[in-house]
């Protein structure tokens, strides 16, 4: 607890002006949050103003799901942000060495897609070149913050990740009520959406091994613990069954790191459980546990409804597999075939495509797919530790399976895996000359 006390001490005026900025925001809407988060870039120490503009950012995205209510608007402050960030980042030369720009192929092929055969116009073509700016941003960021003190930015991330979870740990506790904190019984926290907390839970997890690894701050090993298991207990309140196996997978591929013989058959077992042991025998086992309402057994057999609209995206897919048809015309797509095929009554799993991979190939194709492949190999090939990386890859890949997140770019989740892989791509030097351990153990 002194550690904690010690932190928020330290860099007290980030966590004072996210307060301050909060606080103007749902009392004086946009505007208000505007001149807050303004006037904190204006008179901010230069020593942290680097800092504070990243963890501004990265809060406006994160409560960016809020549509109305308290917290709506940061809806709106999101693009505010973006763009007050690439004009201050602009005076440190922000496409100079820029591992952002590996997105750009990605972005290029998007954009030319959209131009081309998109129905939707200028919005769709700003999502695609959103991509390039929000790598831009977010890696720049990360690598101005570590030239110049690597323990610093490693303490304000993950404290700010854990500050974030705490909030919500508390909200559940003690709920509030101008605040929308459960969607049909589940609790969505300050996300307005249970599957999007589960989402950024999913990709604030690795970071606590990430920063442990890298040992550039020092802290207890069992506050690292403590992170894990508060950004656990916020997946377990979610009820999102994607979140929990996408850390199942990832901490699977994290205890086999060393073996891969061992981590191979793990993922093939599981793989082979998942689609080969009868629903019935598994309905049957949550039965017993007493887990049925939790993990709405009642939808296990269609994924909520989502097999359906998969089924419907595919074969729109191979009227245009190479190329798509341009950013957002999977919401697009499937809004129109709600309206003119199921009509008012349809379900709500009707509201969207519910797969990274099928919207991609719905926007961009094969081409665009590829692209995007890309940047996730060369960020691979960045990373100071390849096992992470490789345990980071596989859970984000299989939370893709029932989410659309990675076919968007103004989202609270496409910022944190960009943030994931900047810091992955740092030099590492250790805290007071410690080595460290590339190889995958402690």
């Amino acid at each position: 607890m002194t550690e904690i006390i010690n932190l928020f001490k330290q860099y007290n005026n980030i966590w004072t002006a996210l307060f301050v900025m909060i606080v103007g925001g749902v009392f004086a809407g946009i505007a208000g949050a505007c001149i807050v988060l303004l006037f904190y870039i204006a008179t901010q120490q230069s020593q942290y103003k680097d800092e504070l503009l990243l963890v501004l950012f990265l809060c406006v995205f994160f409560l960016g799901d809020n549509f109305s209510g308290r917290l709506g608007f940061a809806n709106n402050l999101r693009f505010v942000s973006l763009g007050l960030s690439l004009v201050y980042f602009s005076h440190y030369n922000i496409f100079d060495q820029n591992l952002g720009n590996k997105i750009l192929p990605f972005t290029i092929i998007a954009v030319g897609i959209t131009l081309l055969y998109s129905p939707l116009g200028t919005l769709a073509v700003l999502r695609a070149v959103a991509y390039w700016l929000m790598a831009l941003v977010v890696f720049k960021a990360a690598s101005v913050s570590f030239n110049k003190t690597a323990t610093q930015i490693s303490y304000i991330i993950l404290f700010f990740i854990a500050l974030y979870f705490l909030v919500n740990i508390l909200l559940y506790f003690v709920p509030i009520a101008s605040l929308k904190i459960y969607v049909a019984g589940r609790f969505s926290g300050l996300m307005a959406n249970p599957n999007g907390l589960g989402i950024l839970a999913t990709l604030c997890y690795p970071f606590t091994d990430l920063f442990r690894r890298r040992k550039e701050i020092e802290i207890h090993p069992k506050l690292f613990i403590a992170i894990k298991l508060g950004i656990l207990f916020i997946a377990i309140l979610t009820g999102s069954r994607n979140t929990l196996l996408s850390i199942l997978i990832y901490e699977t591929a994290m205890k086999f790191s060393k073996n891969k013989g061992m981590l191979f058959v793990s993922l093939a077992i599981f793989s082979l459980l998942y689609y080969s042991i009868s629903v019935n025998d598994i309905i049957a086992l949550i039965y017993y546990l007493d887990l049925g309402e939790y993990l709405r057994v009642d939808s296990l057999l269609d994924g909520s409804g989502r097999t359906q609209v998969w089924e419907v995206a595919w074969e729109e897919v191979k009227r245009s597999p190479w190329l798509g048809n341009g950013m957002m015309y999977d919401n697009h797509y499937i809004a129109e075939y709600r309206r003119v095929v199921i009509g008012p009554n349809a379900e709500r799993a009707w509201s969207g495509i519910w797969n990274s991979y099928l919207s991609l190939l719905l926007n961009v194709g094969i081409v665009g797919v590829a692209t995007y492949a890309y940047f996730v190999k060369e960020m691979f090939k960045a990373a100071q530790l390849k096992d992470l990386a490789f345990a980071f890859i596989l859970m984000t890949a299989f939370s893709a399976i029932t989410e659309s997140w990675m076919a968007a770019s103004m989202n609270a989740f496409t910022p944190m895996f960009f943030l994931y892989w900047a810091v992955q791509a740092q030099p590492m030097e250790g805290a007071m000359g410690q080595e460290v351990d590339r190889s995958g153990g402690d």
